[in-house]
């Protein structure tokens, strides 16, 4: 990677936090036919490792996603009142099965606490009242889509004098199996969007020649992992 970056007029030096691993379990809820992502709607649990046992930890995030983003922010995605979370609005740039770049826009509220919720919709309505306009009822039980996450930190790269980590992320179906899919990211935070557009090309322009030149050396088959994780978790087809 970071000879592709220095062919390229792009420069990615070590970091403060390179190689140190993280490990976690992310669990998606969703019904067997998928309708909450289907309306666009994702509820995620992660729970967090230490010295590979379970914290007591966890981090629920309710979002809602969609290709435009402004259906993203209209939606008004918020917290039940009382809750404390943090919010995100995100816009998500992956390649898809050709290699060429997609996008869609995610608005979401994350909550940490040490509670496990029961596995029926009215638990996550609870914390993410919108989540109410799937017009499922509260009773409807949800499927938890479970993977085990270890992911570390490769360097960081400079995009116009921001310093962005590399995090190489892989998925695997249990505590001693081997990764069926992997990833690797970088995430760039702006207080003006639409002043970062030079940015925002820039970083794209990498991910693109990360498709072309580095998809086999991390998996062959590339094409198959192209876009979502969580796609390749619920073996969704390649869109």
């Amino acid at each position: 990677m970071k000879s592709l970056a220095e062919a390229n007029g792009y420069a990615i030096t070590d970091s403060e936090e390179m190689f140190k691993e993280k490990f976690s379990t992310k669990e998606y809820f969703d019904t067997e036919d998928y309708a909450l992502r289907n309306l666009g709607f994702i509820i995620r649990k992660q729970s967090y490792y230490k010295d590979y046992e379970l914290t007591g930890k966890y981090k629920y995030t309710g979002k809602f996603a969609d290709p435009s983003m402004d259906a993203v922010v209209a939606k008004d995605f918020t917290a039940a009142p009382g809750v404390d979370a943090s919010m995100d609005i995100e816009e998500n740039v992956s390649l898809d099965k050709h290699g060429n770049l997609k996008e869609y826009t995610d608005i979401s509220q994350k909550i940490k606490n040490h509670e496990d919720y029961d596995n029926v919709l009215s638990a996550y309505v609870a914390l993410f009242p919108k989540l109410a306009e799937s017009g499922l009822p509260g009773n409807t039980p949800l499927i938890g889509y479970r993977a085990y996450s270890h992911s570390t930190v490769a360097g960081e790269m400079d995009i116009n004098g921001q310093k962005v980590e590399m995090e190489l992320e892989v998925w695997a179906n249990g505590v001693d199996e081997a990764p069926f899919v992997g990833e690797i990211s970088f995430t760039l935070v702006f207080d003006d969007y639409m002043s970062s557009v030079d940015s925002i090309k820039r970083a794209e322009n990498f991910l693109v020649l990360e498709g072309e030149n580095l998809g086999d050396l991390v998996f062959p088959n590339f094409s198959k992992f192209n876009g979502s994780k969580v796609r390749v978790l619920m073996n969704l087809p390649v869109k």
